[in-house]
């Protein structure tokens, strides 16, 4: 009985001194956490970097300049189609050819189901600046109501510009692939990843109904016109960088206390962290841990989209794979697939640059009688000079290698 107890006694106090050792240790590592947390953040707002969703925005728009309510309003009228399926909804887009006469009802009766949301886009038109008044304090749970119904209301206006070239009204079908850029520019400045990605759809959708409403036969008064309503390249300047940066600032928000200049959501990131129970407490230093390390890869990845393609690729790869194969939730759970977006926008740019130098081309042979020897452009995924070859009749990019078709313009008469 008595080696019983001088053993429970020293069991006792081998577990009081592993629990001050561990309390030690948690304590240590929580400090030390804590502290990189702390100097990274300082870092990045020192360097520039906005550490709220709220400063990554844009400048206030003056409401008598502002394109948003209107679009807004437009977004909030949009009316789905009806059937659940109908053939100029699904994926890869038809043409109008491509349907048959009563689809084609349907489709102009559609279009003419969304002429007060369509009417209030071309009012937004008049102004130049846009800017969303959004609650960015909500962060991640930012409401986004006007995404979903933007891409309906751009494939609206790229079936109506379709049928509009289709009845030789080229005018009317100009002013609609016009709207669709502006639709698709009014959210430039949004520093929301989703955005930016609906935002270059919409961009590439109303390069290709450009591309669908010149024809053969377009004369070059009208090609001269379509020239002129291409955007330019600067479109695309910065977009993926703002979109990161508001995905950086999100997390940072959410980690800073507001002892250490944060908002309130670094207070309920420690509250739950505190009412998750001891899993929660016992992770808190490796979520501090991981959260400075997710803010540095995030500045790496901002960083590698500055790069040309390829090298921005390569740096994207090794740091969303070392910032993924950590233990860390953050890193693993919301760093950015960076690789896609860097396609993705690679893709779009080569898409404008194939449409201008296309429109170009055809414009010098409907003058000219015969296509120029070269054409400008540079491919954004080599950073050489466009693929244009006459006998084949083409001018493309080489693309991404995905899968997914490069981009290309068909020469409309290749004879010549």
């Amino acid at each position: 009985m008595i080696l019983f107890s001088s053993w429970r006694r020293r069991a006792a106090w081998i577990v009081l001194v592993l629990a001050l050792m561990a309390a030690t240790i948690w304590t240590a590592a929580n400090v030390w956490a804590g502290m990189r947390l702390r100097s990274t953040i300082e870092r990045l707002g020192a360097a520039g970097y906005p550490l709220s969703l709220s400063k990554a925005t844009g400048k206030p728009v003056p409401a008598v300049e502002n394109a948003a309510p209107y679009i807004q309003a437009a977004c909030l009228l949009y009316r789905a189609p009806t059937d659940t399926e109908p053939a100029w909804t699904k994926e890869p887009e038809v043409s109008v050819a491509e349907l048959s006469p009563e689809e084609t009802k349907q489709l102009e009766a559609w279009i003419t189901l969304n002429r007060e949301s369509t009417d209030l886009l071309e009012r937004a038109g008049t102004r130049r600046k846009c800017r969303f008044e959004r609650d960015y304090s909500l962060g991640f749970s930012t409401p986004l109501p006007e995404v979903t119904p933007a891409m309906g209301l751009s494939n609206v206006l790229r079936y109506r510009a379709e049928l509009e070239a289709r009845r030789g009204d080229f005018r009317s079908a100009r002013k609609s692939v016009v709207m669709m850029f502006a639709l698709a520019d009014s959210f430039r400045t949004d520093p929301i990843l989703i955005v930016q990605l609906v935002r270059w759809n919409i961009l590439r959708r109303a390069l290709s109904t450009a591309g669908i409403c010149i024809t053969a036969d377009t004369t070059s008064e009208d090609l001269a016109e379509w020239e002129s309503v291409l955007p330019a390249e600067e479109v695309f300047e910065g977009s993926i960088e703002r979109a990161l940066q508001g995905e950086m600032a999100t997390v940072a928000e959410y980690l800073s206390p507001p002892s250490q200049g944060g908002s309130v959501h670094g207070a309920i990131s420690e509250e739950l962290l505190r009412l998750s129970g001891p899993i929660g407490w016992a992770a808190r230093p490796l979520v501090r841990w991981d959260g400075a390390r997710y803010l540095e890869t995030m500045r790496g990845l901002i960083e590698a989209c500055k790069l040309p393609y390829r090298e921005s690729l390569r740096q994207a790869a090794e740091l969303e794979g070392a910032g993924k194969s950590s233990v860390g939730p953050l890193s693993s759970l919301l760093l950015p697939t960076l690789q896609g977006c860097i396609r993705a926008t690679a893709t779009a740019r080569a898409d404008l640059a194939v449409t201008k130098a296309g429109v170009a081309a055809e414009r010098t042979r409907a003058t000219k009688g015969r296509y120029p020897e070269a054409v400008n452009g540079i491919d954004p995924f080599t950073g050489q000079p466009l693929l244009y070859e006459r006998a084949p009749g083409r001018i493309s990019s080489v693309g991404g290698g995905t899968g997914e078709r490069a981009p290309e313009w068909k020469l409309r008469r290749p004879e010549k």
